[in-house]
């Protein structure tokens, strides 16, 4: 399942469906959410999701559990 981070607010979000194919110079986004979503946290727009790397999961996952 794909996960998403806020680049506004870093709220986390877990899609469904597979992840866009990369365009080059277009910035990808979730498509099994709709144009209107909004998050729930900062009120930012879809585009304002990035792919969150399984690496980088297991790293602020480390950090958070030593503060």
């Amino acid at each position: 399942m794909p996960k998403w981070l806020c680049d506004t607010c870093s709220y986390m979000v877990e899609t469904e469906g597979k992840t866009p194919p990369p365009v080059e110079g277009l910035k990808p986004t979730p498509w099994d959410l709709p144009d209107s979503w909004v998050c729930p946290i900062c009120a930012s727009p879809r585009d304002a999701l990035s792919p969150l790397d399984p690496a980088e999961l297991l790293t602020r996952a480390a950090c958070n559990r030593y503060k």
